[in-house]
């Protein structure tokens, strides 16, 4: 190609990015500012305006590949023209990649681009959702299930560990449960004899974070209730260190791990961190406890209950759910602030996350875990709840934290030393999101979900600043950020995928999984008078239709018929291979 080119070559492999396309190009640019000018934005750049490139180059500025086409359409007529984005060890790769996918023929005929179109069809092949929100349609049908994909494959820009992928892995066990099953056990060999797990494992990451392996039973739960494939439980997996062990006995140390781990109030130890990477400062002498990771445990606690009942381990499922109420109990006791749960207790017993504190006086994900361990009672939960809606809405999602943190705190540690409203420190954080939104679901709360999801969504417009409205984002920039208020930070790499993708799908539209079959429960917010689920379960498939003629917000089902029969919405649906037509309809 005598097409212009600019590329500076790294010896490193893959860490040359390009752009090309199946013709001489007219002009390019590498500058991002060059692209989009002084005072614009992606809405309107400065490019577009001038109607020319100028050959800019990135070198230590903001990168972006900009290439210039000029063509001429007659009215009604159109043209073809490819591109190839991607990653190379050097520029001569880039002609070899040309020749192969850029070589004559139309994208009709191409067989490269039939073999990506099959691969994404088959992620949507098994679940489809049809409502009257098109954003959501769109984001649950295509979208996710894509990210959720990327993040079993890639994780975080290659780096594999614990929390994410594992959590990744709960969403893509519906389209490719192999590939879940696979990261799953490659945890479970990076789990210690003793129980707790690394942090990461590509590459190898031994920091403490105490959160690490008791991700393994909720996604090996949900991996159950979607293949029924108990017989994983019995295979036998190696440790990191040393001996080895079947899944389910991995499990059962990384419960047992965090049940022994426990500090003067009888909360877990967090070590070096929990899900909130940056409180490095609470256990720097060994004695700090985390709240959230005690409620991670009850919730944990009840889940492998769950499955030894299931298996005909009685014995361990009655002592599971003893510990649940054992911490369950502790929690309350010491953890309650009055009018909404603490973060954590430092070395010297000193709360983080209360009334006292200057800053930081409440955190999210106690208060939505609160929920999902079925820790809080009624009146706790409604006060939780009121705390998070006056104190953490920023309008167009749940800020992490608040107050932000404006200087260091030693006993909270690296999260006090981030700016305000970023990332952990008082940004829309969308992972915590998603826990709360979890929570609402399971508390019956249909409208405030669908709220909060609206406000989450990438797509909303109600946020300050424009985001790629299909992708999920980590978080996005706090009101108290002196970056730009609402721009979100690190688009794909995040955790809250699969949480989100559950809650509308088996929460909001209520085809739920369980060890037997599906079941349907439905909480529908009171805007949708129907919906539609298209699934595909065990090798039977279900159109399912769901009907809410009063508009009534909630989970409470009239009646259930599986291809005009009288169903019990108690059972499971029928699982024989077949397909069936299911008509739901939610009491009005």
């Amino acid at each position: 190609m005598d097409a212009p080119r600019y590329m500076d070559e790294i010896d490193l492999p893959w860490h040359n990015g390009f752009m090309t396309v199946d013709r001489n190009p007219q002009g390019w640019d590498a500058n991002l500012d060059s692209v989009i000018g002084p005072r614009r934005t992606t809405r309107d750049p400065l490019v577009v305006e001038r109607g020319a490139c100028t050959g800019s180059k990135a070198s230590l500025l903001s990168p972006v590949c900009t290439l210039q086409l000029d063509m001429e359409l007659a009215p009604g007529s159109a043209k073809e023209v490819r591109f190839m984005v991607g990653a190379c060890d050097a520029v001569s790769m880039i002609e070899k990649l040309r020749g192969k996918y850029l070589s004559g023929g139309s994208l009709k005929s191409d067989p490269h681009f039939a073999a990506l179109q099959k691969i994404e069809n088959g992620r949507a092949a098994k679940l489809q959702v049809d409502t009257p929100d098109q954003a959501l349609n769109e984001m649950i049908n295509s979208w996710a299930p894509k990210q959720i994909d990327y993040g079993v494959e890639w994780t975080r820009w290659g780096y594999k560990g614990y929390r994410d992928i594992i959590q990744h892995c709960q969403g893509a066990v519906i389209q490719s449960p192999e590939a879940a099953l696979e990261q799953l056990l490659k945890a479970c060999e990076h789990q210690y004899e003793s129980g707790f797990g690394l942090r990461g494992w590509h590459p190898v990451d031994t920091l403490r974070y105490a959160d690490s392996a008791q991700w393994m039973i909720g996604a090996f739960s949900e991996y159950l209730r979607e293949t029924g494939d108990f017989e994983v439980l019995e295979k036998t997996v190696p440790f990191f260190d040393e001996g080895e062990a079947s899944v389910y006995e991995h499990l059962h140390r990384a419960l047992l791990r965090l049940h022994e781990d426990r500090g003067a109030h009888g909360l877990n130890l967090v070590f070096f961190g929990d899900w909130n990477d940056s409180l490095t400062g609470v256990c720097r002498e060994g004695r700090g406890e985390s709240v959230w990771l005690s409620m991670a445990f009850c919730r944990s606690c009840l889940l492998l209950a769950d499955i030894a009942e299931h298996v005909g381990k009685t014995e361990e499922a009655a002592e599971y759910r003893a510990w649940q109420v054992d911490m369950a109990a502790a929690i309350n006791e010491h953890a309650w602030d009055g009018k909404w749960y603490l973060c954590a207790l430092d070395d010297d017993a000193n709360p983080i996350g209360s009334q006292q504190n200057e800053e930081g006086k409440i955190f999210l994900n106690m208060q939505s875990w609160a929920q999902l361990g079925k820790v809080a009672g009624d009146d706790r939960w409604e006060q939780s709840w009121q705390s998070v809606n006056q104190m953490l809405d920023s309008g167009w999602g749940l800020m992490l934290n608040w107050p932000t943190y404006t200087k260091y705190v030693h006993n909270v540690g690296r999260l006090s030393a981030l700016r305000p409203g970023v990332s952990e420190n008082g940004s829309v954080y969308t992972h915590g999101n998603a826990f709360m939104l979890l929570a609402l679901f399971e508390r019956g709360m249909a409208d405030e979900a669908y709220e909060l999801w609206q406000a989450v969504h990438p797509g909303n417009p109600e946020r300050p600043v424009g985001n790629q409205p299909n992708i999920f984002f980590n978080g996005y920039y706090g009101p108290d950020s002196d970056i730009q208020v609402g721009l979100g930070e690190h688009a794909w790499t995040t955790g809250s995928v699969p949480w989100m993708y559950q809650c509308v799908t088996e929460y909001m539209l209520g085809v739920r999984r369980t060890f037997e079959g599906l079941v349907i429960q439905p909480c529908m917010p009171s805007a949708w008078e129907e919906a539609s689920v298209y699934r595909v379960y065990r090798g039977t498939t279900y159109d399912i239709r769901i009907s809410n003629p009063g508009r009534k917000a909630g989970t409470a089902v009239q009646s259930i018929t599986v291809d005009g029969a009288t169903h019990d919405p108690s059972r499971p649906l029928p699982l024989d291979g077949g397909k069936h037509v299911v008509e739901v309809i939610v009491e009005a």
